[in-house]
C-alpha cells in the first residue's frame, strides 16, 4: 500500500491524513458535549439562577431555625440554607402524609416545570391540605415563576384534612 501511494504521488497528502485524521477526531469529542452541556439547568439561563438565588435567601430570612424545602431542584434550597427534599412519585394523598413525615417548611412548585399528576393539580388548584398556607413572594424578577407554599404540620396549629 506505501509502495502504491508513493508511486501515485500522493506522499504529502498521506502525510497530512497523519495528523489531520486525529487532530479532526480530537475536535469533534472536544465540541460534541457542547451543546448538551449548553441543556443543562445550571448553565442554560442566567437569569433563572439569580432568581434562584435571590427567592432562596428571601426563604431562608424568613425563619430563624433550620428549615426544609421540598422542590424539584437543589439551588433555590442551597441558597435558603436549608435542607433539600425530594418531590415523591405518588398519588397526591400520599404526598401530602410525605411532606408532613418530611417535616418539610416550605414547598416550591415550578410553574414551568411538570412532574406528576399531583403535581399539575398543586400547580392549578392549590395544595388540597389547609395545613399549606400559600406565601406572598417578593417582588423578585422571575419569581412570578413560582408558587410557594408555607406548611403548618399539625402540631403547630395546622390541621388535618377529613380522612387523614
Amino acid at each position: 500500500m506505501k509502495a502504491s501511494v508513493e508511486a501515485a504521488g500522493w506522499k504529502p497528502l498521506v502525510a497530512t491524513a497523519q495528523w489531520l485524521v486525529p487532530a479532526l477526531v480530537a475536535l469533534a469529542m472536544t465540541l460534541s458535549p457542547v451543546k448538551a452541556v449548553a441543556r443543562i439547568y445550571v448553565f442554560s439561563d442566567p437569569a433563572s439562577l439569580q432568581v434562584n438565588k435571590d427567592l432562596g435567601a428571601w426563604i431562608g430570612k424568613q425563619q430563624t431555625s433550620p428549615i426544609r424545602i421540598m422542590d424539584l431542584s437543589l439551588p433555590l434550597t442551597y441558597h435558603a440554607d436549608a435542607q433539600f427534599a425530594y418531590f415523591p412519585y405518588c398519588s397526591g394523598d400520599l404526598a401530602l402524609r410525605y411532606i408532613d413525615a418530611m417535616h418539610v417548611d416550605y414547598v416550591v412548585l415550578r410553574k414551568q416545570e411538570s412532574f406528576t399528576r399531583y403535581y399539575a393539580d398543586w400547580l392549578a388548584n392549590g395544595i388540597p391540605d389547609r395545613r399549606a398556607e400559600r406565601v406572598q413572594l417578593p417582588s423578585i424578577p422571575g419569581a412570578e415563576d413560582f408558587i410557594v407554599y408555607r406548611w403548618r404540620p399539625a402540631s403547630q396549629g395546622g390541621t388535618m384534612p377529613a380522612g387523614s
